[in-house]
């Protein structure tokens, strides 16, 4: 998964990844370490990697409109029997003065 992740984004990782558990009922979610910080990475079954595809397509509409912040898709792809989609890491915290101009 290592290799392919990196052909992907570009991105160098290191340890193996943290599991973050089930998201979105299909794909189980990790965290990868990288050289330009922490990836959200989503893995699920080969049968899913369309559904991850079009998942990663409407990210890249939702951002293009420039009206809600959502993750930017660092890509897409297969190894073996599994699909994965790789997106920015986003860090929640509470909201404070000048949150709306960020």
């Amino acid at each position: 998964m290592r290799a392919a992740l990196a052909a992907v984004t570009g991105l160098e990782f290191g340890a193996p990844p943290s599991s973050l558990g089930a998201g979105g009922g299909f794909a189980a979610c990790q965290r990868w370490e990288s050289t330009a910080g922490p990836v959200f990475v989503k893995v699920a079954s080969l049968a899913r990697a369309a559904a991850l595809e079009a998942e990663a397509d409407a990210l890249r509409e939702l951002a293009a409109a420039n009206a809600v912040r959502v993750p930017a898709v660092l890509g897409c792809g297969t190894v073996g029997d599994r699909a994965f989609l790789a997106l920015e890491w986003i860090e929640f915290g509470r909201a404070g003065a000048g949150t709306e101009t960020q």
